[in-house]
């Protein structure tokens, strides 16, 4: 048996100063978050972990079954298989602006569905360690597509509740 943990962070932080027509104006904005996943199936906590690096060809989607994620952590040639995804983390690591990648989460064999574009050199977060969202079948799949000219090389990790399975 295995034993989950791991943590969430993301932040924003910034500092304009100028001279406006009257006067000068200093504005700081700090923005964090931070969340400590413990072991377990109650709001917050996690079970299951998955996590590849990939170089997407142009053109091409990579899927990933959230009820059949392989696995080779411990060795294992199984699966990970998610009941309920509680983070998301996809890192493009291209320098190019233009090499963007398209994420989506679908039902069935759709991989049209996209709510985020990352460009190169960007990160998404989505974090929902609470409840998180069901994963069944008919809402099983997280897509990366690489609609650009070039293969995009792409780091992205999954958590939440679920379990492993050795085959």
């Amino acid at each position: 048996m295995s034993t989950f943990s791991g943590s969430i962070s993301a932040a924003l932080s910034f500092a304009i100063s100028g001279s406006p027509t009257i006067g000068t104006e200093t504005k700081s904005v700090s923005l964090s978050s931070s969340r400590t996943v413990s072991n377990g199936t109650t709001a917050g906590a996690g079970q299951v972990g998955w996590a590849d690096l990939v170089a997407i060809p142009a053109g091409q989607t990579y899927v990933v079954d959230l009820t059949a994620a392989g696995e080779n952590a411990f060795n294992l040639a199984g699966k990970v298989v998610f009941s309920t995804v509680r983070g998301v983390y996809i890192e493009n690591q291209e320098t190019t602006a233009a090499n963007n990648v398209l994420i989506g989460i679908a039902g069935g064999t759709d991989v049209g569905g996209y709510a985020v574009n990352v460009e190169g050199g960007g990160t998404f977060l989505w974090a929902a360690p609470l409840a998180g969202r069901p994963i069944n079948s008919a809402n099983r799949y997280l897509t990366v597509s690489n609609p650009g000219a070039s293969s995009v090389a792409i780091a992205i990790g999954v958590y939440g509740l679920g379990t492993i399975e050795d085959t």
